[in-house]
């Protein structure tokens, strides 16, 4: 792929490769960039034709990998490649790999980078279910940002699977993903050091709120962007328990009052950060 194997091997101290929107990167490229021993961050953003093959070897050559970037990698899913006992043809790269019957998700193939600190997979996720999510349990243990935005398939029982895999989580976001009720949100506490959550889009219930506001960890940053079901209780239960937080995004959660503001007012005083748009909560 257009001197792929010529770039990693005359530039072998590469740590950064961005690759995003290259429409004609194929599972071969990927194998050349495999090579690229000192890899710690790659973007294969809209590459198009890359699937779980590319992805595989990458896993395979780049253990140092901290960043993988897949948003719109659109044969990259958790269908797998089920694939026979023999090596793949074309490109002598994937001599090496060997193939059986068994299926491989993506989420297992991302659990051979073993030092990954982040994966965003929004858009492209469709295909990722609780057998992907099972395979986070035995990987990806350093992981501390995770980006699982508009993944529809992900239900609060799937999500519970993550909890054991991802201690060290920081940062995650399923916006536009499924309900939060007082279940999910309770399978999300166990995350004792998680800072940032985005919720955008999603169905909120009281319960569900009540449960975030009891959580352990301390949010620094919330966002319940355009969520139906906020209401002024639910909201001033999330702020008491987490006095901590720096940015708090309420846009378009219209049954909010004065109530809520008053609560944000008298909890969070070390709030940098409140978007409200859309908000009509009084003019005090």
């Amino acid at each position: 792929m257009w001197g792929s194997s010529k770039l990693v091997m005359n530039c072998s101290d590469l740590v950064e490769i961005d690759l995003s929107n290259a429409t004609e990167f194929t599972d071969s490229g990927a194998a050349a960039i495999a090579k690229a021993k000192n890899l710690e961050r790659l973007w294969l953003v809209r590459c198009k034709l890359v699937s779980d093959i590319g992805i595989g070897c990458i896993a395979v050559g780049c253990r140092k990998l901290r960043l993988i970037n897949l948003k719109w990698c659109l044969r990259v899913g958790d269908l797998g490649v089920g694939l026979n006992r023999y090596e793949v043809q074309g490109d002598p790269l994937f001599g090496s790999l060997l193939l059986n019957r068994q299926e491989i998700s993506l989420l297992k193939l991302l659990a051979a980078f073993d030092a990954i600190t982040s994966v965003d997979l929004p858009y492209g996720c469709f295909h990722i279910d609780l057998d992907g999510l099972t395979n986070l349990k035995q990987g990806c243990k350093s992981l501390e940002v995770l980006n699982m935005s508009n993944c529809p398939c992900i239900s609060q029982y799937g999500l519970s699977f993550i909890t054991n895999g991802a201690e060290c989580l920081r940062q995650f976001n399923i916006s536009y993903g499924p309900p939060v009720t007082l279940d999910l949100a309770k399978c999300l506490q166990y995350f004792s050091n998680l800072q940032s959550i985005r919720l955008d889009g999603c169905i909120v219930t009281c319960s569900g709120m009540k449960a975030i506001g009891n959580w352990c960890a301390s949010l620094k940053e919330l966002s319940l962007s355009k969520c139906s079901g906020v209401t002024d209780e639910g909201l001033s239960l999330i702020v008491q328990g987490h006095q901590e937080l720096r940015k708090l995004d309420i846009t378009c959660c219209r049954k909010i009052t004065q109530a809520s503001i008053n609560s944000i007012t008298n909890s969070c005083t070390c709030l940098t950060s409140l978007r409200m748009e859309s908000c009509s909560p009084g003019s005090e």
